[in-house]
């Protein structure tokens, strides 16, 4: 990825499909110079940008290492499945609420 790619946007777009070599990879027109997108839900609902930023948090800080462990490269023997069990709105929120700062002077 360059320096001014959309790493977040990239991470959202990685493949999941077990079945597809490129699985845990994002299509390479994704890895470079890209700027801003948009996203929007498939159902056409509002899409809360709170919601979408931790998308982009769990998708970087969490599901990366373990896309990255399931391809051999990480430092933990995961499968895909184990991955794409993963992949849960509750484990999103739940690591969210982990990664949020405690309250102030605590």
């Amino acid at each position: 990825m360059t320096a001014d790619s959309n790493q977040d946007a990239t991470f959202l777009m990685l493949e999941t499909d077990p079945e597809k070599p490129d699985w845990g990879w994002a299509p390479p027109y994704w890895n470079a110079q890209l700027g801003n997108v948009l996203a929007v839900r498939a159902d056409d609902q509002n899409l809360d940008v709170e919601d979408l930023r931790m998308m982009c948090s769990f998708a970087r800080r969490k599901l990366g290492p373990m896309f990255e462990d399931a391809l051999g490269g990480g430092h933990k023997l995961r499968t895909k499945q184990e991955v794409l069990d993963f992949i849960t709105w509750d484990n999103m929120v739940e690591f969210s609420n982990r990664q949020a700062p405690g309250p102030a002077g605590s």
